[in-house]
């Protein structure tokens, strides 16, 4: 119906089947991703408690040099991991919000604040509780 007659009919076929074959890769590509990303969530939650992480956690919150360490390993992060950890963590930005702001999904953004806390938990264990 939508066939106006400008170019043969082959050809518009062959550009309504090349959409088509796009559009079902990416679905693969979206829902490797998904898995992978409940994969990582799974694993994660396996993995061991450092040792340094145990302490009066009063007494670090009070450090300036934690604070500036903390600020360092949060520049270090990937725009996309860090923009998600601020609105969510500093601003207290729903989730929801976040999603409509960035044009993102709910599993994408999980993602993407388990990833950060993951490289900020990393970058202060090599930054800060291996110094203490």
């Amino acid at each position: 119906g939508d066939f106006r007659s400008d170019s043969q009919v082959s050809t518009w076929l062959f550009a309504i089947m090349k959409r088509k074959v796009v559009d079902h890769f990416r679905k693969i590509e979206r829902r490797r991703k998904k898995e992978e990303a409940e994969r990582n969530m799974d694993s994660s939650a396996e993995l061991p408690r450092s040792e340094s992480w145990e302490g009066d956690p009063s007494r670090v919150f009070q450090n300036q040099e934690f604070w500036e360490t903390f600020d360092r390993c949060v520049e270090k992060l990937p725009d996309r991991l860090a923009e998600v950890f601020i609105l969510r963590e500093i601003n207290q930005t729903s989730p929801k919000e976040i999603r409509e702001l960035l044009g993102i999904n709910a599993t994408n953004l999980s993602m993407r604040l388990h990833r950060c806390r993951q490289s900020l938990r990393e970058c202060l264990d090599r930054h800060w509780f291996e110094r203490q």
